[in-house]
């Protein structure tokens, strides 16, 4: 049973109490996602597998909705003078035509902005360390995750895909398309992956519990170490 090391994780990150503070029924809604998925790896059930999908469509609609809007093909006049640039630093007559269409095609100039977009929320700086050393001009970032979870989280992914749960990739893919298509230039984060990132980070640290479970030491030794991580980001974010 992973609930009270998903009890550990919901209470001991930052950025579902950021959420609870600005919206607190995106806040619930994350909250019992984030509980269906741990109970439907424990006990498959139709009708709460029915919920789950009821919520989680309403929760990729408010990501596409809440999330800042921007062009995949239209250029700034600072990034058309880049481009330029570019374009420039080729050899002319028979590479210039391939430079065009690598550079400035509409097509080409979508998909690198399509991956940029999928880069940056599938990036870990993202939810462990507040994006550093990444940041993005114009948007705040904040604390997430306190990045003592990271490997907890790396080896719940693994267990989990091991396992071959389809709704838990489910829930990290229909996220990471929406976050690929829109961005994630929201004041609240790619919040869709929220349920998922919980839920690996229980599963890894039930997993890294279960490995030292009578090496008491340890384990208090662990819990110090997380609660003292969590109490610094809780410095960071508010300084």
């Amino acid at each position: 049973m992973n609930f009270p090391f998903l009890a550990v994780v919901l209470l001991l990150n930052l950025w579902i109490w950021r959420i609870l503070s600005i919206n607190l029924f995106l806040g619930l809604i994350l909250i019992s996602i984030t509980i269906c998925l741990s109970v439907l790896f424990v006990k498959p059930n139709k009708k709460l597998t029915g919920i789950l999908a009821i919520l989680g469509v309403l929760l990729l609609i408010l990501q596409w909705t809440t999330t800042k809007s921007a062009s995949l093909t239209d250029l700034s006049n600072d990034q058309i003078r880049v481009r330029d640039m570019r374009l420039r630093e080729y050899p002319p007559i028979y590479f210039l035509p391939i430079a065009h269409w690598f550079e400035g095609r509409r097509e080409s100039i979508a998909f690198f902005r399509l991956l940029n977009n999928f880069s940056e929320a599938v990036d870990p700086n993202l939810y462990f360390f507040a994006n550093h050393p990444r940041e993005r001009v114009g948007v705040k970032e904040f604390e997430k995750f306190p990045y003592v979870f990271l490997p907890a989280f790396l080896i719940g992914v693994l267990v989990l895909a091991e396992r071959k749960k389809k709704v838990f990739l489910l829930s990290l893919l229909l996220p990471l398309a929406v976050l690929t298509l829109k961005g994630s230039d929201n004041p609240l984060g790619p919040f869709t992956l929220f349920p998922a990132f919980s839920v690996a980070i229980a599963t890894g640290t039930k997993f890294f519990y279960d490995a030292l479970r009578k090496k008491r030491v340890i384990i208090l030794a662990v819990l110090i170490l997380i609660l003292a991580v969590f109490i610094q980001t809780l410095a960071y974010d508010r300084f």
